[in-house]
Formats: structure tokens, sequence, C-alpha cells
């Protein structure tokens, strides 16, 4: 394997160990190699967002994934008609992620831990077209309740609280463009002052000096007519 290659796929497998999949580094060369051959030219934020989705995809077709969770007693058929249901009401959803979540006492509820949340955010993130790092995942997911209804309610809390982080994003990039926009205008407008400034100056300058001309061509004149005034006659 290449340094380039093995690079890209240490990547995408820490990646997916932290949304608790662990995946083999021979498993992700062979489906980068297998979607993208050319990966060398081809290899962008969204091819690799491509192959862990079909990473995803593959396990969650062969396996349940596991999850760093307590392990759980047998299922009731109450309780897995219920998962069944939910999953079922999820899986109309486009950007779903199907997780075997365990739950509490109350069959009516489900707790999460922060693991849970962590990897869903991180997975539903990729699902909805772009990726959080792990510290915004970690940020994301203090806004996520522990405890839910359902799978679905669980869902939804995560996909709110990563819109909710978009909006932060970009509101502070909308009061950076204002507060520099404000700071560019107010630059301009300082700079226009001193130039019209300076023009007045320069104004008020030259009409003095040109007053100054003015009478000594005056003065000047005086004196030589004078040199040639005739002597008055007496008598």
């Amino acid at each position: 394997m290449s340094k380039c290659l093995k690079n890209k796929v240490d990547s995408i497998r820490r990646t997916l160990k932290n949304n608790a999949l662990e995946v083999s580094a021979a498993a992700i060369e062979s489906k980068i190699l297998e979607l993208y051959p050319n990966y060398e030219t081809d290899w962008s934020s969204d091819v690799r967002a491509e192959v862990i989705k079909a990473i995803t995809q593959d396990h969650q077709s062969t396996e349940i994934v596991n999850y760093a969770s307590p392990v759980q007693e047998p299922l009731t058929q109450h309780q897995e008609s219920e998962i069944f249901t939910q999953e079922k009401t999820v899986n109309a959803m486009p950007t779903v992620v199907n997780y075997a979540l365990p739950e509490t006492n109350n069959s009516h509820s489900l707790a999460v831990t922060n693991a849970d949340k962590q990897a869903l955010v991180s997975t539903q993130s990729l699902a909805l077209g772009f990726e959080l790092s792990e510290q915004e995942c970690l940020l994301v997911a203090d806004n996520v309740d522990d405890v839910f209804n359902d799978y679905a309610s669980f869902l939804t809390g995560v996909t709110t609280a990563i819109k909710g982080y978009v909006d932060h994003r970009f509101n502070e990039a909308e009061s950076a463009l204002d507060t520099n926009a404000d700071a560019v205008r107010s630059h301009i407008a300082d700079r226009a002052a001193r130039l019209n400034q300076k023009v007045e100056n320069f104004s008020t300058n030259v009409k003095a000096d040109i007053g100054g001309i003015r009478q000594n061509i005056k003065s000047s004149k005086v004196n030589i007519l004078s040199r040639f005034a005739l002597p008055s006659k007496t008598g």
C-alpha cells in the first residue's frame, strides 16, 4: 500500500471508529480501489464521504453496529416488535442511519450515552452532505438530551442540534462580514475626510500665495511709477 493510500485509509478508519464501526484497513483499501481506482487524481472531501457511506451501508446490511455500551439482555417479543416498527418508520426518511440502541428499564423510553450521541452526530452529518470534526461532534452532542421516547425522537433531536450548530456558524460568519463591512466604511470615510481637508488646505494656501503675489506686483508698480513722476510747477 502506498503512503498516500495508507494515509487515506487510516483517516477513514479513525472516522469509522468514532462512529463505533471497526473496519480493517484491507477492507477500506478495497472499497477505495473499487469505487475510485484513480483515487490519486479523483480524491476530494466528497469522494471520502462516499467511501465512508458505502462502507457504513455494507456493514449495516451484514451485521448489527456495535456500540461501546453494556451487553443487553435478550429483547422480549414486544420490544422487538416496537424496535422493528421504529426502524421501519426511520427507514422511510432520506437521511436515516439505523442503530440498535440500549433501552432503559422503562420499555417506552430510550437512554443514550455520550458515545451514542457523538456517533450519530458524526454519521448524520455525513448523511446530510458535510463532515464535522471530532471537536464539533462533541459540541453538538452536548446539546442533545440523554433520554428520548423512541429512536425517531433521538434522530430528530440530533438533526435539530446539527441544524442549530450550522445556524450558529453561519451567524458568526454573517456577523464577521457585517463587522468588517462597517470597518471598511469607517476607514473609507476617514480617508475621504483627510483628503478633503488636504484639498481645502491646498486651496487656502494657493489663495494666500496669489494674494501675496498680487500685493507685491502692486507695490512694485507704485515704486516704478514714482521714479518717472514729474516735479510739480510753482508760480
